[in-house]
């Protein structure tokens, strides 16, 4: 959900639930945030992406399941 969608939002709904749409907002922020670093990290230790260095020690092997926990719960991510 991006920023005009979520004004959007907000200015559709009750007060009362202005509180879910916000927090909705920043889960969506926040796993977007995480995935960049963790796909940043793979670029610092593996070198970009199609273009192997022979000189890392580590190399780029797909993805694997994985969670995080946000807002008190858990969510599954797929890590890099």
């Amino acid at each position: 959900m991006d920023k005009d969608k979520v004004l959007q939002a907000l200015g559709q709904v009750q007060a009362e639930q202005a509180g879910n749409v916000f927090r909705q907002f920043l889960r969506g922020t926040a796993r977007g945030i995480l995935i960049e670093v963790m796909a940043e990290e793979v670029t610092t230790l593996c070198g970009a992406a199609y273009y192997p260095s022979k000189e890392e020690k580590f190399y780029r092997a797909g993805s694997a399941r994985g969670y995080v926990y946000m807002d008190s719960r858990r969510e599954n991510v797929a890590r890099p």
